[in-house]
């Protein structure tokens, strides 16, 4: 599982933050949620609606500082 291209974007949540850092051991409950969140990531990467959001929200951002 890789996070990386995800946490470039985002923050993520903590459970992905360890494990990225590599701080400690998982426990099986933290690899099980790992695995949900990476078919989430994975879904959402390969989803251009998804992306075209994520694109128009920061634009929409930009507009609104600019008023």
């Amino acid at each position: 599982m890789r996070f990386t291209r995800w946490i470039q974007l985002f923050t993520g949540p903590d459970v992905v933050r360890r494990y990225l850092a590599q701080t400690g051991d998982l426990t099986h409950s933290d690899q099980h949620q790992l695995a949900e969140l990476a078919g989430l990531y994975r879904n959402r990467l390969y989803d251009i609606s998804w992306f075209m959001r994520m694109l128009n929200e920061s634009v929409a951002r930009k507009a609104n500082q600019e008023e």
